[in-house]
């Protein structure tokens, strides 16, 4: 049985005017970062879940939002972009329970978010 990657993100005529006509006063595509992001993610997520699947050990995956070297690097990410990065998920993996976690330190500053993927 083969396990396929992520179709990655849908990439429709909606979707493509919407990330063209988003452009900021500096002439950068903020859609366009954000998309790329996401497109990343679903990439670099799909061979740890599948090592999850074929050593039989996990039901679930975490995606480390802090992880400054991994697909977020140079990118802001707001409270917008993971509930949108949510939904994408839950499109992406039908069924799948997902959930986001703040741990703050003793201060209130927070020190990890994550995403939970839950398939058990």
């Amino acid at each position: 049985m083969s396990h396929l990657p992520p179709t990655t993100l849908l990439k429709s005529r909606e979707n493509l005017q919407g990330i063209s006509k988003n452009k900021s006063p500096t002439g950068q595509y903020s859609g366009l970062l954000k998309y790329q992001v996401m497109d990343r993610i679903l990439l670099t997520l799909w061979p740890n879940i599948k090592a999850c699947i074929e050593f039989g050990t996990k039901t679930r995956h975490i995606i480390d939002l802090n992880n400054r070297d991994s697909a977020f690097h140079g990118f802001l990410i707001t409270e917008d972009f993971v509930s949108e990065l949510i939904e994408v998920l839950k499109a992406e993996y039908p069924g799948v329970d997902f959930a986001y976690k703040e741990t703050a330190g003793y201060d209130g500053k927070i020190l990890e978010r994550i995403i939970v993927m839950d398939w058990s």
